[in-house]
């Protein structure tokens, strides 16, 4: 019986230790929103795509939502960030809303 304690006692204490070890995931950045601006609205299908066209044109991006995504860029890119993304749009056939 002493056994079964003893070592039910050392399995609490290892579970206990191990816990107090565990290190917290570190949390994402939070963009600083009032340095983004936005300039489009697109299928949330084509998130994915519109955040690599921005990428690869050196942009970075905001894009939220549900149904609906909308698409934020930086202040002083957004002009650059709009003719990329309606030439795109027609290039791969895509329904994309301009504000």
């Amino acid at each position: 019986m002493h056994r079964i304690i003893a070592t039910f006692l050392l399995s609490m204490l290892t579970l206990g230790v191990g816990s107090c070890a565990h290190q917290p995931l570190p949390q994402a950045a939070t963009p600083d929103y009032s340095k983004f601006v936005h300039v489009a609205a697109i299928d949330s299908k084509m998130a994915d795509h519109v955040r690599h066209v921005l990428e690869r044109a050196g942009i970075q991006s905001i894009i939220e939502g549900s149904v609906a995504y909308g698409v934020s860029v930086p202040h002083g890119t957004e002009s650059r960030a709009t003719s990329l993304l309606r030439a795109d749009s027609v290039a791969q056939k895509y329904w994309i809303q301009f504000p």
